[in-house]
Parts: C-alpha cells; sequence; structure tokens
C-alpha cells in the first residue's frame, strides 16, 4: 500500500515535471520566435527606431510587462511609426495581450489600427473585442466598443451607432473609476453623433465635456479650430442663450487671427445682444451655408439675447420695462415686442408678468449666466452702489433713532 502510494507520487511528480518541462521549452521557443521577429522588424525599420526593437526584446525575455507596455505605448505614440504598428500588434502584442492591462491593450490597437482602411480597422476591432471579458474588464470593453460606434459612424450608420452609445453609458456606469481616455473617447463619439443628427444643443454639451477631458496641447491646430467652428455654429443655432462657457473656453480663442475670426466676433456679439455689431458681421454669413439658411432665428435669438442683457444691466427694484423700451432696445417694431417677451418667458429665460394694456412687463427674474469680464464689472459696480445704499439707509436710521435705540 505505501509502495503503491508512493508509486503514485512518483508518477505524478514525473507527469508534472514533464509539464513544466514541456511549458519551459514552450516558452522558449516562443521567446526565440519573438526575438527573430522583433530583429527582422529592426533591421527594415529606420534607423532612429531599431533600438525600440531591441528594448522590446529585452524586455519581453524578462517578462517585465510593465516597463514592455509603457514603451510600446511610447513607440505606438510616435506618429512616423504609423507604417510598422500593425506588424508589432499582430505579430508581438497580441502573443502575450493577457498579461497586460487590457485597456492599453485595446489603446495599443486602435493606434495600431490607423493604417488600416475602416473596413478593416472594423474587422479588427470586432475580433479583438470578441476577445475581452466584458464583466472582468469593463473598462477595456467599453473603449473599444465605441470605437466601433465611430466607424459605424463613418458608415453612416446612425441607429447602430446610437445603440453603440447607449450601450456604453450603461457600461460607463457601472465602473468604480473611469479613465479620462474613455471618457473622451465616448464624449467625442457622442458629439460626433449629435452633429450627424443636426442636434446642436446636445452637440454643444458633449463636445465641451469631450474637451474638458483631454490636453488641449495634444490636438492639432486643425482639430482645434474646427472643434471652435462647430461649437460656435451649435451655440447659434441650438437653444442656448449663455455662451459664457464657450466664451470662457481657451479652445474658443483659436479662431482669433483666422479665416473665422468674424464667427469669433458673431458669438461675442450676440451672447451680449449687440445688435449694431451683429448686423456688421451678417456681410460674413454666407461663409457658412448653415448659418445662412437660418438668418430668420439668428434675428430672433440676437433680439432675445438683447432683451435679457438690457434687463441684466437693471437693478432687481427697476424692472419694469415699457414695451416701447423693449422696442428700442431690441430694434423690432412695438407690436412685436409682446411675442418677443413670451418667447423668452417660454424658454425660461426670464419671468414676470405682461400687462397688454399698459404696455408694460414686470420682469422678476433672469437666467443665471456665466458672466464674461464687463458684466463682472457692471455687477461689481451694482454691488457697490448697493453697499453705499446700505450704509446711507443706516445713517437715516441712526439719526431717526436718536433717543429711541439703546
Amino acid at each position: 500500500m505505501i509502495k503503491g502510494c508512493r508509486w503514485g507520487l512518483r508518477v505524478v511528480a514525473l507527469t508534472t515535471t514533464t509539464s513544466t518541462a514541456s511549458s519551459h521549452k514552450m516558452d522558449t521557443e516562443m521567446a526565440v520566435s519573438m526575438s527573430n521577429f522583433l530583429q527582422d522588424q529592426a533591421a527594415r525599420a529606420p534607423e532612429q527606431f531599431q533600438e525600440y526593437y531591441f528594448i522590446m526584446e529585452d524586455l519581453y525575455e524578462r517578462k517585465l510587462w510593465k516597463q514592455l507596455t509603457d514603451k510600446l505605448i511610447q513607440f505606438f505614440e510616435t506618429p512616423e511609426t504609423i507604417p510598422l504598428r500593425l506588424d508589432l500588434y499582430t505579430n508581438f502584442v497580441s502573443a502575450f495581450r493577457s498579461n497586460i492591462n487590457q485597456l492599453k491593450v485595446v489603446y495599443i490597437a486602435l493606434k495600431a489600427f490607423e493604417s488600416c482602411s475602416n473596413e478593416e480597422a472594423f474587422r479588427n476591432l470586432t475580433q479583438l473585442i470578441e476577445g475581452i471579458d466584458e464583466e472582468k474588464f469593463k473598462d477595456a470593453y467599453v473603449y473599444a466598443l465605441v470605437a466601433i460606434g465611430r466607424i459605424k459612424l463613418v458608415f453612416n450608420d446612425l441607429e447602430a451607432a446610437r445603440d453603440i452609445l447607449i450601450k456604453a453609458d450603461k457600461i460607463i456606469e457601472r465602473i468604480d473609476y473611469v479613465e479620462n481616455i474613455i471618457h473622451a473617447s465616448y464624449y467625442s463619439v457622442s458629439a460626433d453623433y449629435y452633429k450627424a443628427k443636426a442636434d446642436y444643443a446636445q452637440y454643444y454639451r458633449h463636445c465641451l465635456l469631450y474637451l474638458s477631458c483631454v490636453d488641449l496641447e495634444q490636438l492639432s491646430g486643425m482639430e482645434k479650430e474646427e472643434r471652435a467652428v462647430d461649437l460656435s455654429v451649435a451655440a447659434i443655432l441650438g437653444d442656448i442663450y449663455n455662451f459664457g462657457e464657450l466664451l470662457l473656453h481657451p479652445v474658443f480663442k483659436v479662431l482669433m487671427g483666422t479665416q473665422h475670426e468674424w464667427l469669433h466676433d458673431l458669438v461675442v456679439a450676440m451672447n451680449v445682444g449687440d445688435l449694431a455689431k451683429y448686423e456688421r458681421l451678417m456681410a460674413h454669413i454666407n461663409k457658412i451655408p448653415l448659418l445662412q439658411s437660418s438668418v430668420s432665428l439668428l434675428g430672433q435669438k440676437v433680439r432675445l439675447m438683447a432683451l435679457i442683457e438690457l434687463v441684466f444691466q437693471l437693478p432687481p427694484n427697476q424692472r419694469t420695462l415699457t414695451f416701447h423700451t423693449i422696442a428700442k432696445a431690441t430694434r423690432i417694431p412695438s407690436h412685436e415686442v409682446e411675442l418677443l417677451i413670451m418667447r423668452a418667458l417660454s424658454v425660461g429665460l426670464i419671468t414676470g408678468l405682461i400687462d397688454q394694456v399698459a404696455q408694460i412687463v414686470n420682469i422678476s427674474s433672469v437666467q443665471s449666466r456665466i458672466l464674461n469680464h464687463s458684466q463682472v464689472a457692471s455687477m461689481e459696480t451694482r454691488l457697490r452702489d448697493w453697499n453705499q445704499n446700505i450704509h446711507s439707509l443706516n445713517n437715516i436710521v441712526e439719526a431717526s433713532g436718536k433717543g429711541v435705540f439703546v
């Protein structure tokens, strides 16, 4: 019995030793294969990139996965390596992808697929996402999923792109900590989806969220200018009546000194309801057909902004306005004033009561706004006046109450 046990143990030991030896042999063969591949790629690569391959070979043989991943990302982020990436990903990275961070695998893969056609990239991404455990690696899965959604937009399959974005949003909600690159990718594709749907307000919101997730210095000058133009058009045409967030964003300043500087000035003019400046800038409106076809909408919007600015400049106790005052400030006939006020009330820009008989409107509040520097200065002046009035009232009370107040 004891001998049997010993023989059994001996058999198990032999089997284990054989298995370990076999595994070691396979690892050695794979290492040799990878070493040959990397050396061959190094020989083909431009001289300035050959060192990368030698370092990667060393890190792979020593199984230093974290350092190898960092070196791969450094290589793949170098613009000149685009023609070299796909072979390296397909024949090298894919062989040990289970040993490294899965989100970084997807990031590297997306960099590799930049040299592919849209159709080929879609096939590669589909294959990639099939190998990712959704529950175990939610971040990597959703990052790849959103990349597929982007290609669906390129294919003009808006319904499929929408479904992917809805699914991605639900997955993101279940992730405890979401990396910036995931949020940036999601908001970028969402913004492009809403742009394709001509939903200006949603594009405006998602594009600003996208820009908040990225380092503007990493974006090309062309992309920054395109985003600034699209945001400006969306602000003008969408149900947006406060451009403060855009005006204060660094990307908006990119338009200065370019062929689109007039658009920058138009947004600034509309934000404060500057009708004189708006009318001068209308000479450029034909440069963007989308704006040219919406001239009447722009006219109504700038007059609403002029009304808001008129009310905003008044002290809270002096916000009873005549129709004549409003007509003069907004440059419309008196008989159109009531419709303008009703429009402002309906979209929540102001609250108040209209007295049609007396031809006045009593405004109780104005929609909260992100203020520019001149508006802040105006508010400071009003606060100083208010403070002075409080002091004056205090002096009057003290003078009147002598002998009464103890």
